[in-house]
């Protein structure tokens, strides 16, 4: 007889020589394209042809003796079939590799059983029925203790290369029922994903309702990997620690990330070490696209620094790719309770003090996130700094151009000389604020306060406006400032006399040619402006104001 499987036509006869008391049996050995057997998802994926012995097992009907039952058997060496699959299934067309598969359909029950054997990387026995799929899978030639537990499948084993490449192959092909897989102990001594590679890991696995869960460990990382039952919801990756030392750092990884699309997952770390810096503790969710690269939700500390969500419940890093280069955004809060450690964390030898600081960023550059530099830098940053105080200073030509700028801001090195107001008997050690807020914009050209950074101290105000160049390299260079403070003038006159202008007499205070006919605990104002060069700021006084 005949008939054609998978538009395979294959022609049965009876095989006299291998028939016995229990079976009669109908063979077709033939070559055949093994690849017509394959799911239709992966079909593409192998070419050749193999000789094919598939026997049909009839069983005999003897009076008196139980019925066997009746199975079909497939043989092949594979020899001449190509199976161009990520590994362990890669196999060249002239390596042999034995497959044997026995399927018994269903007899005195509704259950049917598959054995199946593929060379030495996996076989196994399943019991299939509409309601349950149970068995085992053995990965390795090594012998196994296992059997079939009731609703489950067990794996057990060691395979020699896992490229995490096979998912996305027989993503499609998985089937909709629930299916509980308990992996006993599975040793993997390579995984890969493209140019990227972990050594030898050890696989376990516990099972809940919603998730199973993969307890992974080897020297690069230890965690869980939380793999959903329920439709869409995200993968959970879970690690205790991520610890990866790169020869040479370069983007390889990442590119091999963006050419291997990853699913939307959700990322957690309690530590997180690239060439042994420790960068901290990280979590986000990730998703991506053949465009972009997308950590939403992101919380974390790195060293004395830390990552939030922002007023608007925001924190958020993108990566795009341009037809040229790479772009990052970041749309996030930065916050330190130690800002003297954070800024030297990140190379900055502070000449201030503070209590706290915090930033809400909408910031983009022209590179990787790993590549960044504030040179390349542009956006918006709204800070709040709490407990300030800028040291005085004599000298800071070996400083940064952040410190340089910073120093501005202190009134006692850049306003005494041209106001006569002694800020020394108030700021003994350099200029103190109970708080400072602002609003820079950023630009290739310059850095805008686009909100007046306001410095309060006490009953002192402090309210700079205007902006500052930046040259063609970034960095900072000539200044357009002005400054009003309004200040309590009894607190910041010298002791000895009120000479701005004129005497004192009967409570009538003359400043700068105006009188002021009001106690001097009121509040009065002076303006200044501030050009010139970072490096050689000029200060001019204005003049005195009521408020």
């Amino acid at each position: 007889f005949s008939f054609k499987l998978n538009s395979i036509p294959l022609v049965f006869e009876l095989n006299e020589d291998g028939k016995t008391e229990d079976y009669t049996f109908f063979k077709s050995d033939k070559p055949i394209q093994i690849r017509n057997l394959f799911p239709t998802i992966i079909r593409d994926s192998a070419s050749g042809s193999s000789s094919t012995l598939i026997q049909i097992a009839v069983p005999s009907f003897i009076r008196g003796q139980n019925i066997k039952r009746s199975y079909v058997n497939l043989s092949s060496d594979l020899l001449g079939t190509e199976i161009n699959l990520p590994d362990p299934f890669f196999k060249v067309k002239d390596d042999p590799a034995a497959l044997n598969l026995t399927f018994y359909p269903p007899f005195t029950g509704e259950t049917s059983s598959l054995r199946f054997k593929l060379g030495e990387i996996i076989r196994g026995k399943f019991n299939l029925s509409n309601e349950v799929i149970e068995g085992f899978i053995i990965a390795g030639k090594e012998k196994q203790s296992i059997s079939i537990e009731k609703d489950k499948i067990s794996l057990i084993g060691n395979i020699k290369t896992l490229d995490l490449a096979i998912f996305s192959s027989f993503e499609k092909t998985i089937s909709t029922k629930i299916v509980d897989l308990d992996i006993k102990k599975l040793e993997i001594n390579k995984i890969t994903l493209s140019n990227f590679s972990l050594p030898k890991t050890i696989v376990r696995s516990k099972n809940s309702n919603k998730f199973l869960e993969l307890l992974v460990s080897n020297q690069n990382l230890k965690g869980s990997f939380y793999v959903p039952k329920v439709i869409n919801q995200a993968p959970i990756i879970d690690l205790e620690f991520v610890n990866f030392n790169f020869s040479e750092f370069n983007n390889t990884p990442f590119a091999d990330a963006w050419n291997n699309l990853l699913p939307p997952l959700k990322f957690k770390t309690n530590s997180l070490v690239i060439n042994s810096i420790d960068y901290g503790n990280w979590a986000f969710d990730l998703s991506s696209s053949e465009s972009a690269f997308s950590l939403n939700n992101i919380e974390g500390t790195y060293g004395k620094w830390g990552l939030t969500r922002n007023k608007n419940n925001i924190s958020s890093l993108k990566i795009f790719k341009t037809e040229k280069n790479w772009k990052t955004t970041l749309e996030s809060k930065i916050y330190s309770g130690s800002p003297e450690k954070a800024f030297k964390q990140i190379g900055i030898d502070p000449n201030f003090e503070m209590d706290t600081i915090s930033a809400e960023t909408n910031l983009s550059w022209q590179s990787l996130p790993w590549q960044f530099d504030y040179g390349i830098l542009f956006g918006d940053v709204s800070f709040d700094v709490e407990g300030l105080l800028i040291l005085n200073g004599e000298d800071l030509q070996a400083q940064s151009n952040i410190l340089r700028l910073l120093s501005i801001f202190n009134i006692t090195d850049s306003f005494e000389k041209v106001t006569n107001l002694d800020f020394r008997k108030l700021y003994k050690s350099g200029f103190s604020a109970d708080t400072v807020k602002g609003n820079l914009l950023i630009t290739k050209n310059l850095i805008r306060l686009k909100k007046p950074m306001i410095f309060k101290s006490g009953s002192s105000e402090f309210k700079w406006e205007g902006e500052i160049k930046r040259d063609k390299t970034g960095k900072l260079d000539d200044l357009d400032l002005e400054v009003v403070m309004t200040l309590p003038l009894r607190d910041y006159l010298p002791a000895y006399a009120f000479l701005l202008g004129g005497p004192v007499t009967a409570g009538v205070v003359y400043i700068a040619g105006k009188a002021f006919e009001r106690d001097l605990d009121k509040f009065s104002s002076g303006s200044w402006t501030i050009k010139g060069s970072l490096e050689e700021p000029k200060t001019e006084f204005n003049g005195w104001f009521e408020q």
